[in-house]
């Protein structure tokens, strides 16, 4: 009869229903064991930066059953230090939320007593039905291992780059050593006799200076390239750097009619970098931007910060340089002062600030003068994520 034939119906539709719920509880728990297989921790927040769902690897960090994981602040799984925005590091997930698209960053943070830990996080927007970003998923990688691995390959790259180089620094250092060698010739031949030939020992013995402090300024620049990089870096004032190492060259720019305009953000954040590399770097683009412009020019210093990084800018307004030059800049032993230049200055300070993991940027036209951009990694502070 008809209600037999619906029961029936009811019966197989009951059945179907019930292999399709064992299916997809197979898919999800498959979907599970795959997630919860990778290393990487895995984490998915809402819009308040609240745990929804986490695989093991972030729930063995955090010490939290998943269950009471549900809800905590997402930075759990590394006791806060994610939340800790006022140093360098930015939220990528905050950053997901407000463009809608994939962030990346790299967290450092101390371990106890060990080194230094990197970590680096992905972030990606999961999407509702209108189209706005309603969770992120974080995928958070130690890549500490990695970063000192990287560090001996730059190690051993610059090592090798000083046994390629040994021609050139053999001539660099020959020729002023040569120069030398001969006025301490002429001196001994000279010494003690008139007094013309007293003034002709006093030339001598400037030139004599001039060329050992260039040979001296030749040999400790190859040893700061050859020098293992400080691993004790610390939190800096980029502004106060850039300061003192003014303070140092002010005297070059008066001597030569050169202005130095500064204008440095304020509220900029401290970064964590070897500050003396640093100032190294910022005291040879300076003395290049002096020496390259004429009396009655200027030198600006400018500071900003970015969303994930510190942009230090300085100006010239010289002599510029060829586009044919351009490409030669860092090279080592390129000069365009001929031999009052040791062509390392910026060979060097592109080496540190590439350990620093930031870059260099030029531009310049040649009778417009010069603009050299050094990008720092860190960013602007950021509030401070309300997990109360």
């Amino acid at each position: 009869d008809e209600i037999s034939e619906l029961a029936f119906s009811f019966n197989v539709m009951t059945a179907s229903l019930n292999e399709s719920v064992k299916e997809i509880e197979r898919h999800k728990n498959y979907l599970e064991n795959v997630i919860n297989s990778i290393e990487d921790e895995i984490v998915v927040v809402d819009r308040e930066l609240r745990v929804v769902t986490a695989n093991q690897s972030y729930l063995r960090n955090a010490g939290y059953p998943k269950e009471r994981a549900a809800g905590q602040p997402c930075c759990i799984a590394h006791e806060g230090w994610a939340c800790d925005l006022g140093v360098q590091a930015k939220c990528p997930a905050r950053s997901t939320f407000r463009s809608g698209s994939v962030e990346k960053c790299l967290h450092r943070f101390a371990d106890g007593d060990g080194p230094d830990r990197y970590i680096e996080i992905y972030s990606y927007p999961l999407f509702d039905g209108q189209g706005s970003v309603f969770q992120a998923i974080e995928v958070r990688r130690d890549i500490t291992e990695r970063r000192a691995l990287e560090a001996n390959l730059c190690h051993s790259e610059r090592l090798a780059s000083l046994g390629l180089l040994a021609s050139g620094i053999s001539h660099e250092i020959n020729n002023p050593l040569a120069s030398i060698v001969t006025c301490a010739e002429g001196l001994q031949r000279r010494i003690g006799k008139t007094p013309e030939q007293n003034g002709e020992v006093s030339e001598y013995l400037s030139l004599i200076t001039r060329e050992a402090m260039r040979a001296k300024s030749i040999t400790e620049r190859l040893l700061i390239l050859a020098r293992k990089s400080d691993s004790l870096t610390y939190l800096v004032s980029v502004n106060r750097s850039l300061e003192e190492t003014v303070h140092l060259v002010k005297f070059q720019a008066v001597n030569r009619d050169v202005r130095i305009d500064e204008e440095y953000s304020q509220g900029l954040p401290e970064i964590k970098a070897n500050e003396p590399a640093l100032r190294q770097v910022f005291l040879n683009l300076l003395i290049n931007a002096i020496e390259c412009t004429g009396p009655g020019g200027s030198v600006t210093i400018r500071t900003a910060a970015e969303p994930d990084h510190i942009r230090v800018v300085v100006k010239d307004t010289g002599c510029g340089i060829r586009s044919t030059d351009l490409p030669h800049l860092f090279e080592p032993f390129f000069s365009r002062r001929g031999p009052q230049g040791t062509g390392l200055g910026l060979f060097i300070s592109n080496t540190l600030i590439r350990q620093m993991g930031g870059s260099i940027q030029v531009d310049s036209e040649v009778g417009k003068g010069s603009t050299f951009v050094v990008i720092l990694p860190g960013g602007y502070r950021e509030e401070r994520a309300d997990n109360n």
